[in-house]
């Protein structure tokens, strides 16, 4: 038995449905896989015609797992030997045969393996592959031709744009030539439409801006499509093809604006044709949705023929803003788009078995917190886009005067319900969607009050109650048109949503949630009807909270529903409390990893934190839940971590926004859980949360903290320190750093009066060793904050530490700490850190001069000079800090007209607001150094530092009329 023969029955017992035989078979393969001629047998049994089809597949795949393995070594994967340069070249010769396969299957398979080939291979290493590649395209033989299409797509795959640049001169012509022949089929004619637009992509892409070969290739390309598009529906001009064409238009539009600008102008009157054909089709299709889309046999048709529409619209849009023609026919055909865009935003059954199936598809359409999901949504979009290119004025005049009359043309067809409640559904969120645009760009727009009643009455007649998604979309109007209502209007509005509460349907119970919001964002004091709403809040909330079985997004909304009603009516707050707190306290685990859902649990935790009518509820209902749960989470739930945070960040949330003294005994049971959770835990995040929270307990109490004891006599201020020193251990991550020069600044603030010189030595000998053990710069900085701040509050007591300790490297500390804070003093992210840096180093200074401190005028570092030689100068720490302040005060003046320091919402430490008091005003900042630099200059200090500053910096006191001669 010869090598092929042996090689096919092994092809074919690989094939075998027996175990047995296919582990046999497998072995022989890669026995076989090692001999010379195995790629070339492989081939040849790929394209024998004779051979049986599941045999020449399976050679294929050899084939292909051979040439990944051998063909090249710098291929991921490479296995020995490689491929000889003659078996290559065989190959590259002989392969290409089977592209005019009269199987479809052997064309594909035949053209994923030369591709692969020719990644490695081409230009470098097969000279004759573009005549190969042409002669299939030019071919007279139908299937080598499809064959040749089918691996040019197959190039566009794995080619790179440098490798694809290297064909455009000879690609596009027989791209042209078949796109133009319809005698192929549509799925060829797709397939060259992509692949043109890839080679002009690549073409550009390489030669950065459109060169005279590509720029008549694609005029070329553009007025054959136009020619397409105006020919009527066929198997040979699919909803296929012209949609890859719309396709082909939007995506050139956005690479090549001006080339195209020609062919929008003329694409908007076959456009436009094409959609009120397809308008009338989607008519039918909603009447009697088991109909399918046209009467014609193109595979996947519906699903082709809302591509079309979908980059039809993608056109038109384009054309509405960027080119003048486009604009006008949107001007004087409003009234006919808005039609166009209600048929189309009407709810198929598709749609509405997906929102059933999946309610979090609805909300996603409905917030707009989705990307393009459906037509519906991708109009949604396109709308605002049509409000700007008519105008606001013009679109209000066409809008309220096409949507009477639409709603009664729609009336006159309630025979056919199915198209009446699906086409009313549509009008009105139309109309919402408008009136968020108006809204959005504080625009006002009329809104048709006849109209809206009228959908009301729908409600109390109950027409809508057998149609879920018309009931639903009623309410949500309701609520986006809250304040144009009338008070009756209202009042059956806001029964109809507490009815819906009730209701078995997630979806229906989802949007008269979100209506509900709506009507709560809405209405304000200054609207006459809020009273009536605003009455109704304690049975609203009460029916909220009996709400079962809440879906995770339900409960999102229930919660934000719940915190819109509070601020529309505090004075109702106490009366909700009793069922409204532990209501909250069974949401807290339940939900906490919803998106968003923490946010606004804190947000209303701190709002009802505000309220001193609620701080008996907070204290005797949720607060001890909360630290018991801080505590204990162990048996609860897997990850213990992310319930820890969340529970310390709402008890965070209370006692930052609690304006009443804090119960004594639950300061006490807080700090004793948090203070177990610091010393026990092995989460990062955990610990840093646990130290925040106790930093706003002693901003909060810290009278009542340090009057803590415990059995074994220690005090509040005895667990303060335990957790400073715990938390700037050298074990401890770097993370941590932040949060401990937080908890060291706020002790030293609010626990002044009580620290002895020992609790300050101890803060500064943890930080210094702490600092030891990181390169990390904002570590360096979370921790160099506290020798900033000690040097402001506790100048003497720090420099004297300092003089008497060594530092980690040997030397001494006080050279150590000052090295490193003016070798990047820029260092700290706020500008009240940064400020308050500023005047501590000019604290420093005025100690030393007034004390004669020797030790530190004499002490002497190492600056980083680019100019020097050696890019290190030595010069005295004084002077180096003495240049730092009149570069600063240079800074802040050059700056003069920026705002000052302020901490946004999404900083960390909203506490630095009291912990910085009076750092946050830039000039402040810069009066100060003004008038330290006017002092220092009388000093003998001065002049000795004199010598080392540039000539820049002595100018700039000079400006101060400060005198630098000597």
């Amino acid at each position: 038995m010869d090598l092929k023969e042996a090689l096919l029955q092994t092809v074919s017992c690989m094939l075998s449905q027996d175990y047995e035989i296919r582990r046999l078979a497998e072995e022989r393969q890669k026995a076989l896989e090692v001999t010379d001629d195995y790629s070339l047998h492989l081939v040849e049994i790929l394209l024998t015609t004779d051979e049986a089809l599941d045999e020449r597949q399976m050679a294929s795949i050899l084939l292909n797992k051979y040439i990944k393995a051998h063909w090249h070594e710098s291929n991921e994967g490479f296995i020995e030997p490689e491929v000889t340069e003659t078996t290559k070249r065989k190959l590259r010769n002989v392969l290409p045969r089977g592209l005019g396969d009269d199987v479809a299957k052997i064309q594909k398979a035949v053209a994923t393996t030369l591709a692969m080939i020719a990644i490695n291979d081409y230009p470098q290493d097969w000279e004759s592959f573009q005549f190969m590649l042409l002669s299939k395209l030019y071919s007279q033989n139908r299937n080598e031709i499809i064959g040749g299409l089918i691996f040019t797509n197959e190039l566009t795959k794995r080619f790179c744009k440098e490798q694809l640049s290297l064909l455009t001169p000879v690609i596009y012509e027989p791209l042209y030539q078949i796109c133009r022949n319809d005698g192929f089929l549509s799925e060829h004619r797709t397939l060259v439409i992509n692949m043109a637009f890839i080679f002009f992509a690549a073409d550009y892409y390489i030669n950065g801006t459109p060169n005279d070969r590509l720029e008549s290739a694609i005029e070329k390309f553009c007025e054959l499509f136009i020619e397409i598009l105006s020919q009527p529906y066929s198997l040979k001009s699919t909803f296929a093809v012209k949609s890859e064409i719309f396709q082909f238009l939007s995506n050139a539009n956005i690479l090549f604006p001006n080339l195209l600008k020609k062919t929008l102008e003329k694409s908007i009157s076959v456009s436009w044709s094409i959609l009120g054909t397809c308008a009338v089709e989607y008519v039918k299709f909603i009447m009697d949705q088991q109909t399918c889309i046209m009467d014609f046999h193109e595979k996947d048709a519906n699903v082709h023929y809302l591509s079309l529409i979908r980059n039809i619209f993608c056109v038109l849009g384009s054309a509405f803003l960027d080119v003048d023609i486009g604009q006008k026919f949107a001007y004087e055909n409003l009234h006919d788009i808005l039609s166009i865009f209600v048929t189309f935003m009407t709810i198929t059954s598709d749609i509405q078995e997906s929102w059933y199936s999946d309610e979090e598809l609805f909300y996603s359409d409905e917030s707009g917190d989705t990307v393009e999901t459906n037509l519906r949504t991708y109009l949604k979009h396109l709308l605002q886009t049509l409000i700007h290119s008519v105008s606001y004025e013009r679109f209000d005049e066409i809008f309220r005067q096409f949507f009477i009359k639409k709603v009664e043309e729609t009336n006159t067809r309630i025979e056919n319900i199915t198209y009446w409640w699906r086409t009313h559904e549509s009008l009105m969120y139309m109309l919402q969607l408008a009136f968020d645009v108006f809204r959005k760009d504080n625009r006002h727009m009329n809104v048709s009050l006849p109209q809206v009643a009228m959908w009301t009455s729908y409600l109390t007649a109950n027409l809508t109650k057998n149609f879920y998604l018309l009931h639903m979309r009623v309410l949500l109007l309701g609520g986006t048109l809250s304040k144009y209502l009338g008070r009756d209007e209202l009042i059956v509005h806001i029964n109809t949503i507490l009815d819906s509460l009730m209701f078995s349907n997630i979806l229906v119970r989802l949007s008269a949630i979100m209506a509900l919001e709506k009507h709560c964002e809405q209405i304000n004091n200054e609207h006459q009807y809020a009273h009536e709403f605003a009455r109704n809040i304690k049975n609203i909330t009460e029916r909220l909270i009996s709400i079962r079985d809440l879906t995770p997004r339900l409960c999102y909304i229930v919660l934000k529903c719940l915190q819109s009603l509070i601020m529309v009516n505090r004075l109702e707050v106490p009366d909700l409390l009793e069922k409204l707190v532990p209501y909250l306290r069974t949401l807290f685990w339940k939900n906490m990893s919803i998106p968003g859902f923490m946010e606004v649990y804190n947000s209303l935790i701190g709002e009802l934190s505000k309220n001193n009518y609620c701080m008996g509820y907070i204290h005797n209902m949720l607060l001890p839940e909360i630290i018991k749960d801080i505590s204990t989470t162990t048996d609860k739930i897997d990850d213990v971590a992310d319930v820890q945070c969340v529970g310390i960040n709402v008890l965070q949330t209370i006692i930052e926004n609690i304006p009443v003294s804090i119960n004594h005994q639950l300061i006490e049971e807080s700090l004793t859980s948090l203070y177990k959770v610091i010393m026990t835990a092995d989460d990062t995040s955990v610990i840093w949360h646990a130290v925040s929270c106790i930093c706003y307990f002693l901003y909060k109490a810290a009278d009542k903290i340090f009057a803590i004891r415990d059995s074994n006599g220690q005090s509040g201020l005895d667990f303060i320190m335990n957790v400073i020193k715990h938390i700037l251990e050298p074990q401890m991550g770097d993370a941590i750093c932040k949060v401990a020069g937080r908890l060291c600044i706020t002790t030293l603030k609010y626990l002044s009066n009580v620290l002895t010189a020992q609790h300050i030595d101890c803060i500064i000998k943890s930080t210094l060793t702490r600092m030891n053990f990181f390169n990390n710069p904002s570590c360096n900085e979370g921790l160099l904050i506290i020798f900033v701040y000690l040097c402001h509050t506790h100048t003497e007591i720090l420099m004297n530490t300092l003089s008497v300790i060594p530092g980690p490297n040997g030397g001494s500390a006080l050279s150590f700490i000052f090295t490193r804070w003016v070798l990047c003093y820029r260092i700290f992210p706020e500008d009240h850190e940064y400020y308050l840096s500023l005047i501590a180093l000019a604290n420093i200074l005025h100690f030393a001069m007034l004390k004669s401190d020797e030790q530190f005028l004499n002490t002497k570092i190492l600056i980083p000079r680019k100019s020097t030689y050696l890019h290190e100068v030595e010069m005295p720490l004084s002077a180096r800090i003495l240049e730092i302040l009149i570069e600063s005060f240079d800074i802040l003046s050059s700056n003069s007209n920026q705002n000052d320091s302020y901490i946004d919402e999404g900083y960390e430490f909203q506490l630095d607001y009291q912990i910085f008091e009076g750092y946050f005003c830039k000039e402040t900042t810069q009066k100060y150094l003004k008038d330290f630099l006017r002092t220092f200059s009388q000093s003998r200090s001065f002049y000795t530092a004199l010598n080392y500053l540039s000539d820049n910096n002595k100018l700039l006191l000079h400006q101060l009329d400060i005198n630098v001669t000597q």
